[in-house]
């Protein structure tokens, strides 16, 4: 589904029962799924809904009978899911949010509307990768919602997230960083990660691990790992070491936290489906350019930075100026 859509009108894919799979074209600008609009869509298994979806709408994923995962982006942010937006997917068994994604509301029988998960019996984990924002904003619409399951958070989160669960059906439980990477300490306080353990498309890294903070992607840590799309990487990160992302073939997307002060040689060399990078840090902003031995911006297409780090340079950086750009919300968005 192309970017220049916005909306998906009602019943748009309905029946459509040999649509195997739905992409989302990098920097959607959809923002909400109509009613009906993938009902009864039954060869459908997963679901990755992009940054941009603030709305799904009643009956959307209806029927959706062999739809057993759902997957919000980095940065997606759902504002409502009306009544029986997943009626009857009866195999759906998990929602996963990744990095900094949530749930605002989710219609239940209790407030006067429709249950948006009627007759989906398996559901039964909802696995949170964010911080204490996405997990605060997710649990307290799960718990309202009255969801009889267990919501996974990292273990530093663990018990504060339970202060947000009121539904004596809502259990939580702890993600385990080390079922996910592998990190070795660098000192009695901090970590950092030498390795990836899962093959999952989409991964978050946990801001700590077995109580350290992590503030290290060590050299070649994700080396070779062709199946990884994005990677969304902790806010205390201070380095990413050589290679650590080198012939990353899938990887669409990564940002740059503000922390980050070096990015070693050949990072990002081979990560050809690298269209799409945002920067926070204005040490890396500062020295960004084409042939940056990271090859950070070698194969973008479309550069974010932070409105606040543009506007703190004193000098002007030539790579940037010779771009097309826009302010959107608090990023400039640069066209290569």
């Amino acid at each position: 589904i192309p970017n220049s859509i916005s909306a998906i009108e009602d019943n748009a894919f309905a029946n459509c029962a040999n649509l195997l799979s739905v992409k989302f074209a990098s920097g959607s600008n959809l923002t909400s799924i109509g009613e009906g609009v993938f009902s009864s869509c039954t060869a459908l298994e997963s679901i990755v809904l992009p940054e941009s979806v603030k709305n799904i709408n009643a009956n959307a994923f209806s029927d959706c009978k062999n739809l057993k995962k759902v997957i919000l982006k980095d940065g997606t942010s759902i504002d409502r899911i009306e009544g029986n937006a997943f009626y009857g997917c009866t195999t759906l068994e998990e929602i996963e949010l990744q990095g900094n994604s949530s749930i605002g509301y989710i219609a239940y029988r209790a407030n006067g509307d429709i249950n948006a998960f009627t007759n989906c019996r398996k559901l039964k984990k909802i696995t949170i990768f964010g911080g204490e924002s996405e997990a605060q904003r997710t649990c307290s619409a799960f718990s309202l919602y009255n969801f009889d399951g267990t919501i996974y958070v990292w273990d530093y989160i663990e018990q504060t997230a339970k202060t947000w669960i009121t539904s004596t059906k809502t259990e939580v439980d702890v993600l385990n960083a080390n079922n996910y990477f592998e990190f070795s300490d660098i000192d009695e306080d901090s970590c950092e990660v030498i390795g990836i353990k899962t093959n999952d498309l989409y991964v978050t890294v946990p801001s700590y691990a077995n109580g350290k903070k992590v503030v290290q992607i060590a050299n070649n840590a994700f080396a070779s790992k062709s199946n990884i799309r994005n990677v969304v990487l902790p806010e205390k990160l201070q380095l990413i070491g050589s290679s650590a992302f080198i012939y990353c073939t899938s990887l669409e997307k990564i940002s740059i936290p503000s922390g980050v002060t070096l990015i070693g040689s050949n990072t990002f060399d081979g990560c050809y489906a690298l269209k799409t990078v945002v920067i926070d840090s204005a040490d890396i902003f500062r020295y960004a350019t084409s042939n940056m031995t990271s090859r950070l911006l070698s194969y973008a297409k479309t550069i974010y930075v932070l409105k606040s780090v543009v506007d703190s340079e004193t000098n002007e950086n030539e790579f940037f100026a010779a771009l097309n750009s826009e302010l959107i919300g608090n990023y400039y968005k640069y066209t290569v």
